[in-house]
């Protein structure tokens, strides 16, 4: 596009119906111009307007007087929230990079405004605003423009979101007229596949391996219990298959008016991506009755936590089904209502408004801090109440929220490592002082571990490292072999060899996820040492000592392992989630005493520290002197952010791509799970504050 290209009248273009894909969803809007072309973008005025690239990275560069317009379908008086991307390079003081809006075709909100002295060329600036649609208007226009003689604006990530809370799903829905207890097989041929590919950052795709498009096996064993269908296997299943293993979650059964004895079925899950934690996040529906046939089986993805790797698939298979047993259907049941029961109170976030009066909800998963498109699920949590965000996909909301399977990453590292480490120290003190190299005979063996303990593991504090600039030893981990390799032996081997011996531990953090996954390997050899070889740290420690005591769901007890006879489970990253178990271990942890009903689960000191609680043990900036790691959790000094009189340190847990839990002091958590590299909640942790003060101003 050329700004110099005839100009679009605003009405002309508002009656032309320009579009910007709109969704039957909560997201209207979601334009990053990583397709590179800004196809329904209307140019005009004096100036270029063309999308420009950057170190990989797409955005629409607009000079001069130029300005784009985008107009999306939406009902007259929804109120939006619209946000926006900006950057700017050399701005004179009258000078501006602008994103408006409008939703009445006469008056412009100002959405985002760069100006002089914010024009280094870099630094993305993001905000957000409300616009509301007037009586009888139908679309809201989006413009992004240039105000400068001799300045550059580059804009991106420009998203259109309904403010309403989503409806619940509509359906003249009946119980169903057959119970569905049984075995599902089905495989998928590649010619039934389909797979269109958004986002391959790290050129995954590239070569002649297509069997990404197809998923492995399905074999899953069902029981329905009232109206749900529930997996008897829950979490990541292994599998042989390249790429991908299946993650089944409880479904639904259900009749409609006029098939004929048929039911309906539709039934959560995601591709894992092996050896990784990547989620893509997708449906299986299907037909069956009481005769045991199953048809019109299909699949659907269309959303994903996954930073660097993003596509939409679908396909069809033909499905054998085998009854099961009533005895195994009776046990199901059981333990599948004893987990609802145990779940959260769950409110949607709106709600927060009427019970907190002064709360303004839109704060917790705004736009202006993570992008609609890229947000998968949020939610906060105050005084046992669980408030909800939605969860969107690019086709429409998923349709069970509660079952939508959530990635770690690096959240392990404070809930499996972290956690782990405190709750052995509780069980057998002084664990966390426990030499390394006696439990793992590969450090041993490559020298250079002597009086490095769990402890430093925990704190990323071994003395060992390549470099001190932040991520730089872990960007450079990330592509060697060790998150490829699949055996323990040879990601031990990667993990006691990588770094050097720099200086006594204890000193410096340095992060590494191999220290985690060291620390996992050990505590595993300090139990079995003394409680047997058959013994395992993570299900007899985490999972029936801690996880299974605070209600979590069957999806924790099944964490990513190593594919073979070790099958060492991993401390740093691949534990799976719903967003009630994220919910209560945030809970659990945020209040500090390390009890359950008023008896210890880990220990409560080493809790309070990773807190920021304990004076004497604050654990090392990381990297900068604004924020700490200790015992696997991160702290914030937000005092600034705040207007706080003295240090204000919120604790919080982070995984890759975008993922926050925060620990607030007040007792509230706030988390989010994103895959756009959005690590923004100062917004959100204003508003906690409004919940109960964090700090004297």
């Amino acid at each position: 596009m050329n700004g110099r290209y005839p100009a679009l009248m605003l009405a002309a273009l508002v009656a032309a119906g320009i579009t910007g894909g709109a969704n039957a969803g909560p997201v209207f809007l979601a334009e990053d111009f990583q397709d590179g072309n800004a196809d329904g973008w209307g140019a005009t005025g004096d100036g270029d307007v063309a999308v420009s690239t950057y170190a990989g990275n797409h955005s629409l560069r607009v000079t001069r007087q130029a300005r784009a317009l985008l107009a999306v379908a939406a009902q007259p008086g929804t109120t939006l929230e619209v946000s926006g991307v900006a950057a700017a390079k050399s701005l004179g003081a009258p000078d501006a990079c602008l994103v408006e809006a409008t939703g009445d075709g006469q008056s412009w909100v100002e959405v985002l405004r760069v100006s002089d002295g914010a024009d280094d060329g870099l630094t993305l600036h993001r905000a957000a605003a409300r616009v509301t649609l007037a009586a009888g208007v139908q679309r809201v226009v989006v413009r992004v423009r240039a105000s400068t003689r001799n300045g550059t604006c580059w804009f991106d990530d420009i998203s259109v979101t309904d403010t309403r809370p989503m409806p619940p799903m509509l359906a003249s829905r009946a119980p169903a007229t057959a119970a569905f207890n049984g075995r599902l097989v089905f495989n998928v041929r590649p010619a039934d596949a389909g797979f269109t590919l958004l986002r391959d950052a790290l050129q995954l795709a590239r070569g002649k391996d297509t069997s990404f498009r197809v998923p492995p096996q399905f074999d899953f064993t069902f029981a329905q219990v009232d109206d749900r269908l529930v997996p008897t296997r829950r979490g990541a299943v292994p599998s042989d298959h390249g790429w991908w293993e299946w993650v089944v979650e409880p479904g639904r059964a259900w009749a409609e008016a006029g098939e004929g004895g048929w039911n309906r079925a539709e039934v959560p899950f995601a591709w894992a991506e092996r050896n990784a934690n990547c989620l893509h996040n997708g449906v299986l529906t299907f037909r069956f009755n009481a005769n045991g046939e199953v048809q019109q089986l299909a699949y659907r993805i269309a959303q994903e936590t996954c930073a660097y790797f993003k596509f939409d698939a679908w396909g069809t298979a033909k499905a054998t089904f085998t009854p099961g047993t009533a005895a195994e259907a009776t046990t199901v049941a059981a333990a599948y209502r004893r987990e609802l029961a145990l779940r959260l109170p769950v409110k949607s976030i709106s709600a927060l408004a009427d019970d907190i009066p002064g709360i303004d909800p839109l704060a917790f998963g705004s736009a202006a801090e993570v992008r609609p498109s890229d947000m998968t699920a949020f939610g906060v949590v105050w005084k046992g109440v669980h408030y909800v965000g939605g969860c969107a996909t690019r086709q429409s909301s998923y349709p069970l929220c509660d079952e939508l399977v959530l990635p770690s990453y690096s959240v392990a590292k404070s809930v499996v490592a972290g956690l782990g480490l405190m709750r052995l120290e509780l069980l057998s003190p002084g664990a966390k002082q426990a030499l390394v190299a006696d439990y793992v005979p590969e450090c041993r063996a490559a020298g250079g571990w002597e009086g490095i303990t769990f402890d430093h593991l925990a704190d990323m504090a071994t003395g060992r490292y390549q470099s001190t600039v932040r991520e730089a030893d872990e960007d450079a981990t990330v592509s060697s072999p060790f998150f490829r390799v699949d055996a323990h032996a040879d990601k031990v081997r990667i993990a006691c060899t990588r770094y050097p011996r720099r200086e006594p531990p204890g000193i410096r953090w340095v992060y590494h996820t191999t220290d985690t996954y060291l620390l996992g390997t050990a505590m595993q050899a300090y139990w079995r040492r003394r409680q047997g070889t058959a013994a395992d740290f993570f299900r007899d420690v985490l999972v029936n000592g801690l996880y299974t005591p605070l209600g979590l769901s069957p999806v924790v007890a099944a964490t990513r392992r190593t594919y073979d006879a070790t099958a060492q489970p991993f401390a740093g990253w691949g534990l799976l989630l719903l967003r009630d178990d994220i919910a209560k271990l945030a809970a659990f942890m945020v209040h500090g005493t390390g009890e359950l009903d008023g008896q210890p689960v880990t220990n409560g000191p080493e809790l309070s520290a990773a807190l920021q609680r304990s004076e004497s043990d604050t654990g090392l900036a990381a990297p900068s002197p604004d924020f700490r790691y200790n015992n696997g959790v991160w702290a914030w000094n937000a005092a600034a952010s705040l207007g706080c009189k003295a240090p204000l340190w919120i604790p919080f847990m982070s995984g890759f791509g975008g993922i926050s839990v925060v620990l607030i002091p007040n007792g509230a958590v706030y988390y989010y799970f994103s895959d756009n590299n959005d690590f923004r909640w100062a917004r959100a942790l204003r508003e906690a504050d409004k919940l109960s003060p964090l700090c004297e101003r």
